[in-house]
Formats: structure tokens, sequence, C-alpha cells
């Protein structure tokens, strides 16, 4: 019997249904990666927006530090020519000085000067007085011989009575000595009589010649007296009008001397007023340097100390901190043992970073909300590194742990609108799963499901209720920051959250 060889059938019913199943499974697998790539080109284009924007307000940031550098410069610029100023300001009080001093040493000089006037003026009283004195003591003695001259006069007048009587006497002594030379050969004993009327006549004669030279002496002594009386008059006018003079000079000096004292005090005054007109610039000058400082200081602060994809905002600031048990887990079944640090360390940057914080609420939450440090329904004062350091203390204290009940946390935080609310940063890593929001039969639900819900939820509210635009059109602007969460929904869903609420959302990687 021959042997037959078979053609085999390559191409049959069973290959064309292989490969109509093949072409399905490609054309599923397309669609899904299709899906998946317009799921994740979306994400990518959201994040290009929020990168755009991060960069767009990191410039923003570039510039204002540089128009701060720029005014520091100016300042610097400016405080250098106050500088300037004041030490022209200085130089010109230390002229000033000098013109003081010298104009001191003058009046020093012109006041030496006075009281040497005074003195001679005082030895020249001192001479007057005396001159008046001996001009007194001269007249006293002018009316001394003026009375002894006219007792002498009076004893002259006497004398010469006697004088005349005593010539009379003699004529007729004369005539009787005639007689008597007529008589002597006579009578011999009137020889006798005749010598000793000669002896009288002689002694008579002796005494009228004694009394004429007192007489003209006393008469030299009184004209004498009368010149000396005459000069002392002379010298005593002029000793008056040298001392008018004197007056009169010293009065020309007081009179220059308060002038000189009067001007020296206004212009000491107006530098005074110059000077301390010059210090209150400088003041303002260091206070506006003081103030520009302060202000590139704190811009230098805020960007080496920003967080970044973040508008750092707010004075009175609620934070939300989500203590859930996801917040040590990468995953359900992966451990996460820095990430509840991470969180610590974030919170402490954010609050580091706002330049404006005044006041502050720590809120954290799980299955509830609780406050962090007390106070409910209260404001704390930021008080800088020691609020950092009771913060990070608190959380450090806490063992995460339960579900996320991000409506009560929400709820707690809006109660604090009225006292001025403006900004709230909520640090999470998951979706909620807790709170109300949710029906009997949605409790039932998957997880994933009743999050949705529960997101809607907390959103509407926001919306119409705790977030709904006042009076003046302001909102509490709320910021969001998600912890390397692993689903992309809880990333959609915080990304919504800040949008609607005039806020920003970033995440952090895993460390």
């Amino acid at each position: 019997m021959r042997t037959r060889h078979r053609i085999p059938n390559v191409f049959n019913i069973s290959m064309v249904d292989v490969l109509c199943c093949a072409l399905g499974c490609v054309i599923l697998l397309w669609m899904v990666s299709f899906k998946i790539a317009r799921k994740r080109a979306e994400r990518v284009g959201d994040t290009s927006q929020q990168l755009a924007a991060a960069e767009q307000r990191e410039q923003a940031l570039a510039d204002r530090l540089k128009a701060s550098e720029a005014q520091v410069e100016e300042a610097a610029r400016r405080e250098a020519d106050y500088q300037a100023r004041m030490a022209a300001l200085e130089r010109r009080a230390a002229d000033t000085a000098d013109a003081r001093d010298a104009a001191l040493s003058w009046l020093a000089d012109l006041a030496a000067r006075n009281d040497a006037a005074e003195k001679a003026l005082a030895r020249q009283s001192a001479d007057a007085r005396a001159l008046e004195k001996k001009l007194k003591e001269a007249q006293g003695r002018i009316v001394l011989l003026e009375t002894q001259l006219r007792d002498r006069g009076a004893l002259a007048g006497e004398n010469a009575r006697r004088a005349d009587d005593l010539a009379k006497k003699l004529e007729g002594a004369m005539a009787l000595l005639k007689q008597l030379r007529a008589e002597a050969d006579r009578v011999p004993g009137l020889r006798d009589d005749l010598k000793s009327a000669r002896g009288s006549l002689a002694a008579e004669r002796a005494l009228a010649d004694k009394l004429q030279a007192e007489v003209e002496k006393r008469l030299r002594e009184l004209a004498e007296a009368d010149r000396a009386l005459k000069a002392a008059r002379l010298a005593a006018r002029g000793l008056e009008l040298k001392l008018a003079g004197r007056d009169k000079e010293l009065a020309a000096a007081r009179a220059d001397l308060e002038s000189l004292f009067l001007n020296l005090g206004s212009e000491l005054s107006r530098r005074q007023q110059e000077l301390a007109d010059a210090g209150q610039a400088l003041g303002r000058m260091r206070d506006e340097n003081k103030a520009l400082r302060a202000e590139v200081g704190r811009a230098r602060a805020a960007a080496e100390n920003r967080f970044a994809g973040i508008e750092l905002t707010g004075r009175r600031v609620v934070f939300l901190v989500d203590m859930s048990g996801s917040m040590e887990l990468v995953d359900q079944k992966t451990e996460a043992p820095n990430k509840w640090r991470g969180v610590r360390e974030t919170l402490a940057q954010i609050m580091k970073s706002l330049p404006d914080l005044q006041k502050f609420q720590v809120i954290v939450f799980s299955e509830k909300a609780t406050y962090l440090l007390g106070r409910p329904d209260e404001w704390i004062d930021y008080e800088g590194t020691k609020s950092i350091a009771a913060v990070v203390r608190g959380l450090a204290a806490i063992k995460p742990t339960g579900g996320t009940n991000m409506y009560a946390a929400l709820e707690a935080a809006f109660r604090y609108r009225p006292r001025g609310l403006d900004t709230i940063y909520l640090l999470s890593d998951g979706l909620p799963n807790a709170g109300e929001g949710l029906t009997a039969e949605q409790q039932e639900l998957k997880e994933t499901e009743r999050a949705e819900i529960l997101g809607k939820h907390i959103r509407r509210t926001l919306q119409a209720d705790w977030n709904r635009p006042g009076r003046g059109g302001e909102r509490v602007r709320i910021n969001a920051v998600g912890f390397f969460f692993e689903s992309p929904d809880v990333g959609a869903f915080l990304w919504a959250l800040a949008r609607e609420n005039d806020g920003s959302f970033v995440g952090m990687s895993k460390p």
C-alpha cells in the first residue's frame, strides 16, 4: 500500500476565530490605553496649568524681590545722601560753634575791657571825689582866709588909724619937738621926754610895717587860693565832661553788647532749629530705611521660606490637619513612618512662611474634629517660633487613627468666619469617608462611592452656606496640601475644593 502525505490545512475556521479574538483583544487594549492616556493628558494639562501659575507667582515674587532690592539700594543711596547732608550740617554746627566761641571770646574781651573801663571810671570817680573833697577843703580855707583877711583888714584899718593917729601924734610931737627945741634951751628936762617919744614912735612904725607885710602876705595867699579854686573848678568840669563821655561810651558798649547777644541768640536759635530740622529729617529717613529694610527682610524671608505652589496669605488662619489612620500609611498594606513627621514639618513651614499671620487656630480631625491647642471658638495670638513649637509638640503627641470626617472639620473652621477668618489650610491625604451627607441606603455603598458622595456634599455646602460670598463679595480662601496619595481621585477632589474657594492645591511627593 502506498503511503500518502496529507497536506496540512493551516488556515481554517478555528484560526479565523483565534484571529478575531486576538483582534478584539487588541482593540479593547487600545481603547483602554486611549482612555487612560486621555485621563493622563487631562491631568498633565491641569498640572501644567498649575505649574505655569506657580511659575508666574514665582516670577512675580522674583520681580517683587528685585523691586525690594532696588528700593533697598535707593534707600541706601538716600541714606548716604542724608549722611552727607548730616556731615555738612555737623560741619556747619562746628563752624557755628567756632563762631560762637569767637563771639564768646570777643564778649569776654569786651567784658574785660568793660571791667577795666569801669575800674578806670571808678578810679576817676574816686579822683573826682578826692578833688571835690580838696575843692571843698580849699573853699573852706578860702572862707577861712577871707575871714582872716577881713579880720586882718579890720586890724590893718585899725593899725592904719593907729598909724594916722601916730602920724598925727608924730606931727604933733614934731611940732612939740620944735617947740621943745625952742624951749630946750630953756627947759633941759625936755630932752629926756623927746628921747622917749622918739623910741615910742620907732616902735609904732615897726609895728605898722609888720602889719603891712602880714596884710600883703595874706593877700598873696588869697590870690593863690583863688587861682587853685579856679583850677580845681576847671579840673572838676573836665572830670565831669570826661565822666559824661565815659558814661556815653559805657552806654554804647552796653547797647552793642546787648545787640550782639540778641544777634548771637537769634543765630544760635536758627542754627539749633536747623540742626533740629536736620535731626528730624534724618530720623524720618532712618525710619523709612528701617521700614524698607524690614520689608525687604520680610520679602527675603518669604522668598526663602515660601511654600511652593501656594500663595501664602492670611492674617486670621485656621489650619485643618487630617489625623486619620492613613496619615501613617502609603497604602492599606504599606506603612510610612515618616509621613506624619512630614505633615508636622509642612505645617511648621507654612506657618513660618506666612508674612502677615496674626491669629490662628489648629483643628485636627479624624472621625471628629478637636482643637489641638484648646480654646475652642477663640483665636490664638501668633508669636512666631513659640507658636510653631507648640503646634509641632501638639502634633507629635498624636497617634493618627480612625476615618476622615472632613465635613466636621470644615464646619468647625467656618465658625470663625464671623470673627474675621480669611484663610484655611487643609492638610490631608485622602477622600472624606465619614460624616454628614449619606442616607441610610448610601451607608452600605463601597468606600469609593461614599467618598464621592461625601466630597460632593462638602463642596455644595461650601458654595451654598459656609463660604457663600458676603456683602462685600469676599470669601474665605481654602488652600489644600495633599500627601503622597495613590489614588488620583484624592488629588482631583482637593484640587477642585481649593479652586472653587479661591485657593491653591499642591501635592507632596513621597520622601
